[in-house]
């Protein structure tokens, strides 16, 4: 998912509600909602999602967690 602001943090829920769709990786410049999103997923009992943030150089990586 791109952009988590209001509308893409609203489609969370819905698509964790959904039978068989994984979130894989989630992408905002606004790194408290990519971990908020994340966290999210993973209370869902879902695999922890890669995150993709903007950092002070450029965009940040969190490699997917597959635990």
């Amino acid at each position: 998912m791109v952009g988590l602001g209001n509308r893409g943090g609203g489609m969370i829920d819905l698509f964790l509600a959904m039978p068989g769709v994984q979130i894989v990786a989630l992408c905002d410049p606004v790194k408290d909602k990519t971990a908020s999103a994340a966290k999210k997923v993973s209370d869902a009992g879902r695999p922890a999602p890669a995150t993709y943030t903007k950092g002070e150089d450029g965009f940040e990586v969190s490699p997917l967690s597959r635990a």
